[in-house]
């Protein structure tokens, strides 16, 4: 008897977790609060603030697909090809992501990215950190959008 009880018990709390968790997809096209005119390839020149190194030229890809928004960075000067950008938000015409990344002598480094969009033109202010020492700068990036 005890045992048909756990049994019980334990399918009970899986239909819950199931008909909780089967809650149906979320399309990202008919969602409000998204905005897809952020999609395509924002690029442009980037300076970093007392450098004299000459501009970058960073690039990022904006993709909307039904269920997902996924953003690739590229920074070919950094050997940085397409990574994958992390903790995405685009909230009220503002941009923020981050972007993790290894040096070509294998240190950890990262990039974090503020940007507030006016049309097709973004003005991102950026810090990061690498090989031990910080950094800041500006990046202004228009939208190419994909077809």
């Amino acid at each position: 008897m005890n045992k048909n009880l756990k049994l019980t018990k334990t399918a009970l709390i899986l239909v819950l977790f199931f008909s909780i968790s089967c809650g149906g997809s979320k399309s990202l096209q008919n969602s409000p609060d998204i905005d897809v005119s952020w999609q395509g390839i924002w690029s442009g020149p980037a300076l970093i603030e007392n450098s004299t190194t000459p501009a970058k030229i960073f690039s990022l890809e904006i993709v909307f697909t039904s269920t997902h928004i996924t953003g690739y960075f590229t920074d070919k000067k950094a050997g940085i090809n397409r990574k994958i950008v992390h903790d995405l938000q685009l909230k009220d015409g503002e941009l923020h992501f981050k972007v993790p990344y290894q040096t070509k002598f294998v240190m950890r480094s990262f990039m974090s990215f503020t940007g507030k969009r006016n049309g097709r033109n973004m003005a991102v202010t950026f810090i990061g950190r690498e090989s031990g020492r910080s950094f800041k700068g500006k990046w202004q990036a228009r939208n190419k959008r994909v077809q």
